[in-house]
């Protein structure tokens, strides 16, 4: 299953009248203020690289809202997405990827941080969206280099915990 492509270089999109006028607004998904998908993959590069660099850990948590066949998730992505500013450290990126699924990029955090922070996102994004969608999210994680070099294997590795964790919990 791959979910997860190299994004190309987004073009600089122009500002409309009521629309992002800052540099910094471009970079926001509308709907759920997050990093949209071809800037974060950008980010996630850059921190992949500075962890490589420095011996330092760096891991990636994704999470996504299970759905029946179609069923739309774009209500529970966005009902969850102001509370990651509460559940996360100001370094941390976290943007929306497609298919709402959401990545956050957790720089000088090792296996064992990203494991007890995903244990605490999933219930908060599942309680969050109990009462709006009434969906449960799977989350998963990836650490670099156990589980890959790049943001695309870490990526790919955390989605595909995502299935196995969440078949362990039930």
């Amino acid at each position: 299953m791959q979910i997860f492509r190299r994004q190309p270089k987004a073009p600089k999109p122009e500002p409309h009248e009521g629309h992002a006028t800052s540099p910094e607004e471009l970079l926001l998904d509308p709907e759920t203020k997050l990093y949209i998908s071809w800037y974060l993959h950008q980010r996630l590069a850059e921190e992949v690289q500075r962890a490589k660099r420095h011996g330092r850990p760096f891991s990636i948590i994704v999470c996504r809202p299970q759905a029946l066949p179609g069923e739309e998730t774009s209500q529970a992505v966005e009902t969850a997405s102001p509370h990651f500013s509460r559940l996360l450290r100001q370094g941390d990126l976290v943007g929306r990827l497609e298919d709402g699924v959401i990545a956050i990029g957790l720089p000088e955090t090792p296996a064992a941080g990203a494991r007890v922070l995903s244990q605490r996102l999933r219930s908060e994004l599942s309680l969050r969206s109990a009462f709006v969608s009434k969906q449960i999210w799977q989350v998963g994680w990836a650490s670099c280099p156990e589980d890959g070099e790049t943001p695309e294997a870490l990526l790919q590795s955390a989605a595909a915990a995502t299935s196995e964790r969440y078949r362990a919990a039930a």
